[in-house]
C-alpha cells in the first residue's frame, strides 16, 4: 500500500525524477506482487489521512 501511494502522489509531478521513481515503484511492485499498479489500485483499498 505504501509503494501505490507513494505512486499516486508521484503521478501529478511531470519532473524527471517522479517519472523515474514511478518506474522504479511499477517494476518493485511487480516483482514483488505480479501485478501492475491498476491492478494493485483496483484490489487495494486505499486509505486517506483526513
Amino acid at each position: 500500500a505504501r509503494l501505490l501511494s507513494t505512486w499516486l502522489k508521484l503521478l501529478s509531478s511531470k519532473t524527471f525524477w517522479a517519472i523515474v521513481e514511478r518506474d522504479t515503484i511499477e517494476s518493485e511492485l511487480y516483482s514483488k506482487r505480479n501485478i501492475s499498479v491498476t491492478d494493485a489500485l483496483s484490489q487495494t483499498p486505499l486509505k486517506t489521512k483526513g
